[in-house]
């Protein structure tokens, strides 16, 4: 009994462990993966003139392989194709993914599969092969052994940002985009007194058609303005990840600018946007922070998610610590430490020394408004709190939606609650821009639906679609019931009237 518990133990430990090893980044690696297929690798080995090769890449953010295999001087027809394993050259293993029923069975064959978390272990372990069969020979004319590699060393450097809803605020909890976020950090470097301070501004930057959270940097030594850097940064909303879209820089010497070295734009000279920090970092997972060929590479690699780091702002625990290094600096290799819901609190030498959070979006002033609209032809006015002027504000019945316009000093936060329940029903439906939003909370107040819809400022076009417009019987249309029923009665069809009255 003792024995048994104590298994059932030691076997939890062991799977925590591994499912721990085994986990993934949001943004994981691609690997290159490679095959050359002949008769000789087939066990027992086939004499045939046939030969192919195989180009591959995975991608272990969605365990997804493509492939593109090719193949020529087979005896007749290819008969079947399949990704076989686990297994080592030399030994036979059990089909992994049919290759015919993807892509058929004529060269090229190209098609892609998301595989289990056990056959992409077999893949990049080396134990998986290609066999091709035909009817001559079932069992497999020709086949070659899969071998991977990760690509850029490892360091993931496409982050897929089609799939992102990009925004020019909002946080994850090593990084803010909110206007009002302040930091100071100081120390020695080099024998000089260095302060460092980093301010996200209320201002936003489009780059390579995104809008982006401009968040200005200025560094000084011994007292004397040495460089004034405008990074531009998006959040991915889906993911809470935080882009790297580029930024301006100017140095000054004596207090005159003398050059403007590591500027970079996204959309500009190859230059694409890299990954500043992820919004769940896990251990060893590498990425480029900047993706400018030539001119900013700079690389990162998450080193521990629990360090312990006293600064004069305070002892922080918790800690992200990131390693970062440069292709263009042989040799440079700096640390950087982010506290949760803090940020950055220590870079290189550098630690915090004063920092000022943003406001909190629920703290903001929110002004009562009142605006009016029709509902089949009476006037209905809706309750609304806002920190943004509204304007153009109305209903389209016939599409049960609400559209209005908010505005307000570009780049601060804004927060709209309208008492909603007494127009539409629910759920609903938000968009921003025409772009659908999940910033949004329903709730309910003195017996009214409210909704709020939380955002960036500059002028937006918002709408709340419903699925009824309420009430569905405004006062004209119960006048115009009522006429009827009396109409009826006057008629004497007291019985139909009274059935009537009784459905209703």
């Amino acid at each position: 009994m003792h024995f048994s518990a104590l298994s059932i133990l030691l076997g939890l430990i062991l799977l925590i462990g591994v499912a721990s090893i085994n986990s993934r980044p949001a943004y994981a690696t691609i690997s290159s993966c490679v095959a050359s297929l002949d008769g000789s690798q087939e066990v027992p080995s086939v004499d045939t003139s046939g030969s192919g090769s195989a180009n591959m890449t995975f991608d272990s953010s969605s365990n997804q392989l493509s492939w593109s295999i090719q193949f020529s001087g087979l005896s007749g027809p290819a008969s079947a194709a399949h990704f076989h394993g686990p297994a080592l050259g030399g030994v036979n293993a059990g089909v992994q993914v049919n290759i015919g029923d993807i892509s058929g069975l004529d060269s090229p064959m190209n098609g892609s599969a998301v595989l289990s978390a056990e056959q992409a272990s077999s893949l990049l372990d080396g134990m998986m092969y290609i066999n091709i069969h035909t009817e001559s020979n079932p069992n497999g004319e020709i086949r070659g052994q899969v071998t991977c590699a990760e690509t850029e060393e490892g360091f993931l450097d496409d982050f897929n940002l089609e799939d992102c809803e990009l925004s020019p605020s909002g946080a994850n909890d090593y990084f803010f985009l909110q206007p009002g976020y302040k930091l100071t950090l100081e120390g020695q470097e080099d024998g000089a007194d260095v302060q460092l301070n980093v301010t996200v501004l209320n201002e936003t930057e489009e780059v390579d058609g995104v809008e982006t959270r401009v968040v200005e940097e200025r560094q000084s030594e011994d007292g004397e303005l040495i460089e004034i850097s405008r990074n531009y940064f998006a959040l991915c909303i889906e993911t809470n990840d935080i882009f790297y879209f580029g930024e301006a820089v100017d140095i000054y010497e004596a207090g005159e600018l003398v050059g403007h070295e590591g500027a970079w734009l996204a959309g500009v000279d190859n230059a694409r946007p890299g990954l500043i920090i992820p919004a769940d970092p896990v251990v060893g997972f590498r990425y480029y922070q900047e993706v400018a060929p030539g001119v900013a590479e700079d690389k990162a690699e998450i080193i521990s998610l629990n360090e312990v780091v006293d600064t004069p702002a305070g002892r922080f625990t918790n800690v992200l610590k990131v390693e970062e290094t440069n292709p263009l600096e042989s040799g440079a290799k700096e640390f950087k430490f982010h506290a949760p819901g803090i940020g950055l609190i220590q870079d290189a030498d550098l630690k915090l020394v004063t920092y000022v959070l943003p406001e909190a979006v629920d703290e903001l002033e929110l002004k009562p408004l009142v605006q009016s609209v029709v509902v089949a032809g009476e006037p209905i006015e809706v309750q609304l709190n806002s920190s943004s002027t509204i304007s153009e504000f109305k209903l389209d019945e016939e599409n049960k939606r609400i559209t209005f316009k908010v505005d307000g000093p570009t780049g601060t936060a804004g927060k709209t609650e309208m008492t909603i329940g007494r127009i539409l029903e629910g759920p609903y439906t938000v968009t921003i821009d025409g772009e659908v939003t999940n910033d949004v909370e329903v709730s309910q107040g003195s017996g009214e639906t409210i909704i709020g819809i939380s955002y960036s400022h500059s002028i937006h076009d918002l709408s709340v679609t419903g699925t009824n417009v309420v009430p569905e019987f405004p006062i004209s249309a119960i006048g115009v019931v009522a006429a009827l029923v009396g109409v009826v009665i006057l008629l004497g069809k007291s019985s139909l009237a009274g059935n009537f009255m009784r459905r209703t």
